[in-house]
C-alpha cells in the first residue's frame, strides 16, 4: 500500500520539487495552498508522470484551517511537510 505524503503551502519552489521526490518514490500525494487552481496547473506534470496528487485548498498561515486540514486527513498521513 503506498503512503501518503501531505505539503502544505505549496508553490514552484521547494514545496513542488518535495512533492515531485516523494511521487518518485510512489507516495500518494496532498498538495494545499490558497490557490487551488494554481496548485491543479503546478501539480499537473505530476498527474500526468502517473503520480496520485489531491489539492486542498489552505491559507498555511491560518492556524485554524491547517488545523483543521490535518486533522481531517490524519488517519492517511505518513509524512508531514509544513513548507
Amino acid at each position: 500500500m503506498a503512503k501518503t505524503i501531505l505539503i502544505l503551502g505549496v508553490g514552484p519552489g521547494i514545496g513542488l520539487a518535495t512533492a515531485a521526490r516523494f511521487a518518485r518514490e510512489g507516495f500518494h500525494i496532498i498538495v494545499a495552498a490558497r490557490d487551488g487552481e494554481r496548485l491543479r496547473k503546478l501539480t499537473q506534470p505530476l498527474r500526468d508522470g502517473g503520480a496520485e496528487v489531491v489539492v486542498e485548498t489552505v491559507d498555511a498561515g491560518d492556524p485554524a484551517a491547517v488545523s483543521e486540514l490535518v486533522s481531517r486527513r490524519a488517519a492517511e498521513l505518513d509524512v508531514l511537510h509544513y513548507n
